[in-house]
């Protein structure tokens, strides 16, 4: 959301330097969240990038999507709908409402369940597996 109150915050986001004070506050934060829900500290900060780089990268997406740098938007439902030949691209043209969605948050929180769903079934296998098989 932070990055959303600014035009190109998820650009500027992406470019910041590592040492930058805000990625770490982003990073512990984030590294808090996942021990807290029973993620070991090693797991959490192997996938901490794959958490950061689709929350930026959704950022970037979602702000194209209000067509400030295009003199026509072509994220409009009525641009989209002329954009894919529904003879040649059936399903895309029929998921276009889900595809660009307004509505983002269902969007972004469906890709985060996503990724924390095989978070926890990775943590799973690791319990599970014989050792040695790590």
């Amino acid at each position: 959301r932070v990055m959303l109150r600014y035009r190109d915050g998820a650009r500027v986001m992406a470019g910041t330097s590592v040492s930058h004070p805000v990625l770490g506050r982003t990073a512990e934060l984030v590294l808090r969240t996942l021990q807290d829900a029973g993620f070991p500290l090693e797991y959490a900060a192997r996938t901490y990038p794959t958490i950061y780089h689709y929350t930026v990268g959704f950022t970037i997406e979602e702000q194209a999507r209000l067509g400030l740098d295009y003199a026509e938007n072509p994220y409009t439902e009525d641009m989209l709908a002329t954009q894919f030949d529904a003879s040649r691209f059936p399903l895309v043209s029929a998921a276009l409402p889900y595809l660009f969605d307004d509505n983002t948050d269902v969007g972004f929180e469906h890709g985060l369940r996503i990724i924390l769903l095989g978070m926890r079934a990775g943590v799973s296998s690791l319990h599970s597996a014989a050792p040695g098989d790590q």
